[in-house]
């Protein structure tokens, strides 16, 4: 994947993700590089990626959304004047359980939640019907170039 000339963090707080921290690495420039392009916006200096289990996401999601629950990913924007993007964090045994009920590779649903937690830094959100459409469709079209299904044709069927 390109490289970009910024920097990004991958920070493993479960054991569970420690084979994947390389790959996460590998694969987040590409990533970015292709959203910022499909967006027309302008490369950011930081990104920092969390990897946690369900237990520290349901508390930090308790704790800023005040839904006491487990959930894929949560996504803190930076909210000063500096091109620091925010943070993504990223929980492995949610997303490794919901994979194996869409019966896609662990891989594909990993990405797919990079690229939605990316997309809500960039200040996308689902919070209407036409809002999740559009983050939809920018999921879609960023997935379809790294070769990965549409993951909403998938629960569909």
């Amino acid at each position: 994947m390109s490289q970009l000339p910024f920097n990004f963090d991958v920070s493993v707080r479960a054991k569970q993700w420690g084979v994947y921290k390389a790959y996460i690495t590998d694969v987040t420039p590409g990533i970015i590089h292709k959203i910022l392009t499909l967006l027309e916006r302008p490369i950011v200096n930081e990104l920092s990626i969390a990897l946690v289990n369900d237990k520290e996401i349901q508390f930090l999601n308790k704790k800023f959304r005040d839904k006491n629950k487990a959930t894929n990913v949560l996504s803190f924007p930076s909210n000063g004047p500096t091109p620091i993007l925010g943070e993504i964090i990223l929980s492995y045994e949610t997303l490794k359980k919901e994979a194996e009920e869409l019966l896609i590779p662990f891989k594909h649903h990993l990405i797919h939640m990079l690229v939605h937690g990316f997309l809500h830094l960039q200040g996308f959100d689902h919070q209407t019907d036409e809002d999740a459409a559009t983050m939809e469709k920018l999921e879609v079209q960023v997935l379809s170039d790294l070769n990965i299904d549409n993951p909403y044709k998938i629960k569909d069927e």
